[in-house]
């Protein structure tokens, strides 16, 4: 009887080893979000980045590991300025992310404004999209071809967002022109409208929209790079009209990249990594960009990261475009 009960013990404490063994070999639940997720729009309400966010935000709400709410903040000002630096000095803990411009904020950056940050240290989380850069004319200025672009002084319409594309697209292609700034692109595309600017580079999905509704007064003549836009083939590349400026196509489209502050920990940032590229790829978020009028064109962080050295390289690369931008 002894032997018998002492073999029972020995089977329980068995037992007892074993599942204290599987217990620690079991995946920690995830230490994140333990709280509510701010998303930082660093524009205006109604815009691309806004519009792309909040279609966003509600999907990436049901990949997180945890139950949480993703709330969209829209803080803008200075051109983007104020809500990306509010980013990147917020607390590295998966609470707050933004939904930013590179290429804004590469131009701020080479410039000294952003209090020493260098945003390819950012936590990159993802790609909400990229679409490819379009120059569009107005009607009124009688320009039809590359040739037309060389007779005169051209009037650029420019935002903060397409001054530098506009500068090296000037450059490069030997164009004398003089830039006039807007606050946004709409206001932009009006003044194109009613001929007070002869020339336009933005992104396809805001240069079609233009086009489309403009009634004739505003003509696509090229899509910046080697190949035609996916999104709008009917318009040439440059390089079939005899420019190459495939290195510009960087700067000249319009990528929306979702990221944090510098510094998330390791887990951390993979769970949001994981999660953020879930929610891109769910049929949900193609539906409504694709309903939104975008191209449904996301990508996975490293692709995000990959983007913002291009864009930067571009910048330091040509520092004397930038310095003649700042003369004028």
């Amino acid at each position: 009887m002894d032997r018998i009960k002492l073999m029972r013990k020995a089977l329980f404490l068995l037992l007892v080893l074993a599942w204290v063994g599987a217990d620690a070999a079991w995946p920690a639940a995830p230490s994140w979000p333990t709280k509510d997720i701010t998303l930082i729009v660093p524009f205006s309400p109604g815009g691309g980045f806004d519009t792309q966010s909040r279609i966003f935000a509600p999907i990436w709400e049901k990949k997180l590991p945890q139950k949480a709410n993703v709330i969209v903040n829209n803080q803008r000002g200075a051109g983007g300025k104020i809500g990306s630096l509010a980013l990147m000095k917020s607390p590295p803990d998966g609470t707050r992310i933004g939904t930013l411009s590179p290429s804004a904020l590469a131009l701020m950056q080479i410039n000294g404004e952003l209090e020493g940050f260098d945003i390819r240290k950012l936590s990159w989380l993802g790609q909400l999209s990229w679409e490819d850069g379009v120059v569009v004319v107005s009607a009124a200025s009688g320009m039809k071809t590359l040739q037309d672009l060389t007779k005169r002084e051209i009037r650029f319409g420019v935002t903060e967002d397409s001054m530098f594309p506009a500068a090296m697209l000037t450059k490069r292609m030997g164009l004398k022109s003089r830039m006039v700034m807007f606050d946004g692109g709409a206001e932009q595309g009006l003044a194109a409208m009613r001929g007070d600017v002869d020339i336009m580079v933005d992104s396809v999905s805001a240069m079609k929209r233009g086009v489309v509704n403009s009634q004739g007064k505003l003509i696509p003549l090229f899509a910046v790079g080697d190949k035609r836009a996916p999104d709008w083939p009917e318009v040439p590349s440059s390089k079939e009209l005899g420019k190459d400026l495939g290195d510009l196509e960087a700067i000249a489209g319009s990528a929306r990249l979702l990221a944090g502050p510098t510094g998330i920990a390791a887990d951390i940032l993979k769970a949001m990594q994981e999660s953020v590229w879930k929610a891109l790829q769910d049929p949900e978020f193609k539906a409504g960009m694709e309903k939104a009028g975008f191209v449904n064109s996301p990508g996975p962080a490293p692709e995000a990261a990959k983007t913002v050295t291009a864009i930067i390289k571009v910048h330091e690369d040509n520092k004397d475009v930038l310095d003649s931008m700042k003369k004028k």
